[in-house]
């Protein structure tokens, strides 16, 4: 059941039909029930989390205290 796993150098050497081979899966079907269980259960989940502390407002007005930006605008 365990996946051969592939750096982005080499999956990217390999045909689709030899990646749909590597990963156990099918293209049109995709993974069954018990299978994604089971890869779940040993890889995890495909999550990652988000911090969203900082408002998107203050993340661009905070740009314009670098040394690069105000150059460039001065410049401009």
């Amino acid at each position: 059941m365990m996946t051969t796993f592939l750096n982005s150098d080499a999956a990217c050497r390999v045909t689709a039909q030899e990646i749909i081979k590597i990963l156990q899966t099918d293209a049109k079907l995709g993974l069954n029930e018990n299978e994604i269980q089971t890869r779940q259960k040993y890889y995890g989940h495909n999550d990652f989390e988000v911090d969203d502390d900082e408002p998107i407002w203050k993340k661009y007005l905070g740009q314009f205290k670098e040394p690069m930006i105000l150059l460039l605008l001065a410049s401009a």
